[in-house]
């Protein structure tokens, strides 16, 4: 049997939480459907899964470990005016603690890769989810066998 040393690959771009369903009213019924910004995002992470590894990988049936990492752009409001334009102010936060919530970004990449690299996303039984600043918007996603 050959050992699985897993897959790291990049998803380029702003991370994006797992949106709430939607509702709308069609007639008598009531049709629930993602976000468009959350299928979208979700598609990259598959897009971004299939280019490193390829099309003939088959899903893992087996426990899986997964790290998300997520990096977001520094708003304005952290860097000087003017000729500092450049420089980091001082009272600037180290670590991103608004807005998206970690999990949810994981909830993302994880029914992202539902049935493309592993067959359901309960096999996961060790996850880590951090967010982080960078000068690069993009995920960074670890799989391997547990």
């Amino acid at each position: 049997m050959t050992e699985y040393n897993g897959v790291k690959f990049t998803v380029m771009g702003t991370p994006v939480a797992k949106g709430r369903p939607k509702f709308a009213r069609m007639g008598n019924f009531v049709k629930t459907y993602t976000p468009k910004k959350t299928v979208s995002f979700e598609n990259l992470v598959k897009l971004s899964f299939m280019q490193e590894v390829g099309t003939s990988f088959i899903p893992l049936d087996c426990a899986i470990v997964m790290h998300v990492q997520a990096f977001f752009q520094r708003p304005k409001s952290h860097y000087g005016s003017g000729k500092n334009a450049e420089v980091l102010k001082k009272s600037a936060p180290e670590n991103m603690v608004n807005k998206v919530d970690a999990d949810n970004i994981f909830k993302a990449c994880a029914d992202a890769l539902n049935g493309v690299a592993f067959v359901d996303d309960k096999q996961i039984v060790v996850l880590t989810a951090s967010k982080h600043y960078g000068n690069r918007p993009r995920c960074e996603i670890e799989i391997h066998e547990y």
